[in-house]
């Protein structure tokens, strides 16, 4: 394992942790999550069980706003409406409310060319699955042969990931980080760096 570039501050200078028990929990992960078999389910069932943010929500709550906004507007223009029925309007008033008609009808038309683009936001969702999948078809399949690489390959294996490990010595806990490249996205996944016994999921 090399030495990270930037070690953060506090950071003791030394840290007794066993090299052999972080590489096999990391090709455990990989062998499994990234090389394996049955990675596309894997991850199905990962991100399945975890507390996913709606990817439209952004796009959901700005079409209420503007809903609202189109809502207010269409009051206000029926009411500048009804001022044009008072017979006793005075001419120069009358046309204060028809140029204020104008510009009312006119934001009106434009939040709702604003509601049809978020429409098509809402229409066309994109999971994770649908960004990870591409990328994981990309990958060859290891499973556990992943443990019988020479050193030298899995360098170049953890250099092509641009894989990272770091390691929190108060809490003990190690977290891995890779990612996985396609010719349209670039997925950056990290997580707890399981043992061999542990019930511990990556996230990505």
């Amino acid at each position: 394992m090399q030495r990270a570039a930037n070690i953060p501050p506090g950071h003791p200078v030394t840290v007794n942790l066993s090299e052999r028990f972080l590489l096999q929990a990391t090709l455990g992960f990989l062998s499994r999550a990234v090389y394996g078999p049955d990675r596309l389910a894997y991850w199905q069932q990962v991100l399945a069980s975890a507390e996913q943010a709606d990817p439209a929500a952004p796009a959901r709550q700005r079409t209420r706003e503007v809903e609202q906004t189109v809502a207010d507007l269409r009051r206000r223009l029926r009411n500048q409406l009804l001022g044009l029925e008072d017979d006793g309007l005075m001419p120069e008033a009358r046309r204060h409310i028809i140029s204020r008609i104008a510009e009312l009808e006119q934001a009106i038309a434009d939040h709702q060319a604003s509601l049809a683009k978020l429409q098509n936001e809402l229409d066309i969702p994109v999971t994770a699955m649908d960004v990870l999948a591409p990328s994981l078809d990309r990958l060859p399949v290891f499973g556990e042969r992943l443990r019988e690489l020479s050193q030298r390959e899995l360098r170049r294996l953890f250099d092509s990931l641009d894989l990272t490990i770091t390691y929190d010595h108060k809490r003990r806990v190690g977290r891995v980080s890779i990612t996985l490249a396609s010719d349209a996205h670039r997925v950056r996944g990290s997580g707890p760096c399981p043992g061999r016994d542990s019930n511990a999921r990556p996230t990505a």
